[in-house]
């Protein structure tokens, strides 16, 4: 069989549909990227995703080329939310722009993508993300705040301690990113103080300086002095505590040395329950189980702290607070909430991620895993329940306001070497609002050897 005649030559029908599937291939192809874009109708509401990467500087679901964007996806299971992110199928509408595997994505060149998941033939809500091309101007490293060394100035440590690191990259668009398990950090001396996943290790007496390198800038020098003080005490708190079952408490351990620092180790040691059926324990939290009487303890370098007693008593849940109860959110902007469950024996937990929200106008915010974000103009009513139980009310606020000015307090501070400061920054709007947004700004200094 012919199909038709052109240029005197005549075109087997077979060879016309091959040639026609691979046009319709190649268009497939083509639009691939089109296809995972989710339509509205589709979407189901109990399958969300939220973005984790902190991004300073800026409102919008912001990455640079090369720069990972950590998304988690979350979906409502026995009346409760809890995290799918391995169980779902991630989508990024335009690969070419930024792939993502795992919740994962990387920026491949600038432009916007849509993220979103599939689960099970269900379509979650998509999310911009933009993928700038901005080059970094400034990356600073630091010791981490929460196990740095109390009862020294330096980043003094004895042999066998660890510390954890932290670098930020500031980009020439003013926004900043957390980078310490992306960049290359080197020591100056690896036979006394070892680099590994963004934390440092005190291998032997003497001193290291410690740098990083990311996109081709270098950061500041973070200099390091590993002594031979030994391990004295370690101890756990609180040396008491009561919870209620499929509760969590938060324990820590705090390490004192023979130079008389301190050092939180919660994260370093191994934690010890005497009963893993009534609560078990991970790096310092514990999980209840079942009601029963159970002690922790904690151990490193041969050294066991006095153990904790943990009460997991049949208390019942009484009431539900959502904090903040008044937020007032700018256009793209988003809050995280938090809710504390307070139970008839006057114990407490956080249980954000497990409690349902709800929002008397989703097209203001829409609350998932207690995280907010302004979609639109207006005054929506946010509650969380769990149990049965409703919170109290908070009242959301979307505005649109221009920011005015930014104001750091306090403006003149004088630190001796190896002291630190908190630093406040109060933003005004056009509407002469004022609101603390610390969190959320690019940081930079004109002199970082100074500080």
């Amino acid at each position: 069989m012919y199909s038709r005649i052109e240029n005197n030559r005549v075109i087997p029908f077979n060879l016309l549909l091959i040639f026609l599937f691979c046009l319709f291939i190649t268009a497939c192809n083509d639009n691939d990227d089109e296809l995972l874009s989710p339509p509205v109708s589709e979407i189901d509401q109990t399958l969300q995703i939220i973005p984790i990467t902190q991004a300073d500087g800026t409102n919008e679901t912001l990455t640079h080329i090369g720069l990972p964007f950590q998304f988690i996806a979350v979906d409502e299971i026995d009346g409760e939310y809890q995290i799918v992110s391995d169980k779902v199928t991630w989508h990024s509408s335009n690969r070419d722009v930024a792939t993502i595997q795992h919740g994962r994505a990387v920026g491949i060149k600038q432009g916007i993508t849509n993220i979103h998941v599939t689960l099970n033939n269900r379509i979650s809500q998509a999310l911009p993300l933009n993928v700038s091309n901005s080059p970094i101007i400034a990356l600073q490293i630091k010791a981490g705040e929460y196990d740095h060394p109390t009862g020294t100035l330096a980043n003094q440590l004895p042999v066998g301690s660890q510390q954890s690191l932290k670098a930020i990259a500031t980009y020439a668009d003013h926004s900043s990113f957390d980078v310490s398990h992306v960049i290359n950090w080197s020591s100056s001396h690896n036979d006394i103080v070892q680099i590994n996943n963004a934390t440092a290790q005190m291998l032997k007496p003497g001193n290291s300086n410690i740098q990083a390198s990311f996109a081709g800038v270098q950061s500041n020098v973070l200099p390091f002095i590993v002594s031979d003080a030994t391990l004295k005490y370690l101890k756990v708190s609180p040396a008491t505590a009561s919870t209620a079952p499929h509760s969590h408490q938060q324990f820590k351990a705090i390490a004192t040395y023979s130079d008389y620092t301190s050092q939180d180790v919660t994260n370093q040691v191994s934690w010890h329950s005497s009963d893993s059926n009534i609560a078990t324990v991970d790096a310092g939290e514990a999980e209840a189980l079942i009601t029963g009487q159970v002690q922790l303890s904690a151990s490193i370098n041969n050294i066991t702290s006095a153990p904790a007693n943990l009460t997991v008593s049949d208390a019942k849940l009484v009431q539900l607070q959502i904090s903040p109860s008044t937020p007032t959110v700018n256009l793209g902007e988003s809050i995280f909430y938090q809710v504390k469950a307070i139970y008839d024996d006057g114990s407490t937990d956080d249980i954000t991620d497990h409690v349902l929200w709800q929002s008397s106008d989703s097209s203001i915010t829409n609350v998932v895993a207690g995280y907010a974000k302004t979609n639109s103009v207006g005054v929506t009513k946010v509650t969380a329940s769990l149990d049965g139980i409703e919170s109290n009310t908070s009242t959301f606020t979307g505005t649109d306001h221009q920011l005015i000015s930014l104001q750091v307090t306090p403006s003149v501070v004088e630190l001796a070497k190896g002291t630190q400061t908190d630093l406040t920054v109060m933003a005004t709007y056009d509407d002469d609002t004022v609101i603390d947004i610390t969190d959320r700004v690019t940081w930079a200094t004109h002199t970082p050897e100074v500080a």
